[in-house]
């Protein structure tokens, strides 16, 4: 088991592909880095015991909400879901710090980004109701002056981060 009092990375995808960075890119934090593929704020919700909770973390960095869109779930429903995993969470570990991560605009679900935006706008709102809850916009600098998603941000499939894209989240997490 990974120590407690860690801080906890979690989420789909995006938080599985930084994996093998993670550490060096927060140094001299411990985290751990617990994301699955295709994952939504549901699925999160259903192993919180075993890949949150268990961890005893002292924060937790939660990218969801990119798939929870992808798959048609409803702002109000994805809004829902994230404030039954806070309600969890505040229950289960009190005092932990909670980062919700903007859900990231891309160049492949640039279609889906005004949904997106309004969740994110949700997000927002939702970390200003709660204590110990920080929204966390790392979707603003990915955008470019065009205000479209910088191409040089993601790798081929044009969903998922390159190294500069996570230096891009690296940089806007760490002075949180």
């Amino acid at each position: 088991m990974p120590p407690q009092g860690a801080v906890l990375f979690v989420g789909s995808s995006s938080i599985r592909m930084w994996h093998d960075d993670l550490a060096k890119d927060l140094a001299p934090l411990t985290v751990i880095g617990r994301g699955f593929g295709g994952s939504n704020t549901n699925d999160l919700l259903h192993y919180a015991d075993r890949i949150v909770v268990n961890y005893k973390p002292r924060a937790i960095v939660i990218y969801e909400g990119d798939n929870d869109v992808a798959q048609g779930i409803e702002p109000d429903e994805i809004l829902a879901a994230h404030t039954k995993l806070l309600n969890k969470i505040q229950a289960d570990l009190p005092g932990c710090r909670v980062y919700l991560l903007a859900i990231k605009p891309s160049i492949k679900r640039w279609d889906m980004w005004p949904t997106m935006n309004e969740v994110n706008q949700a997000f927002a709102a939702l970390a200003k109701e709660r204590k110990a809850v920080t929204y966390l916009d790392i979707a603003t600098p990915m955008l470019g002056d065009d205000g479209k998603p910088k191409p040089d941000l993601f790798i081929k499939d044009n969903l998922h981060l390159n190294r500069k894209g996570y230096e891009l989240w690296r940089d806007t997490i760490r002075p949180a």
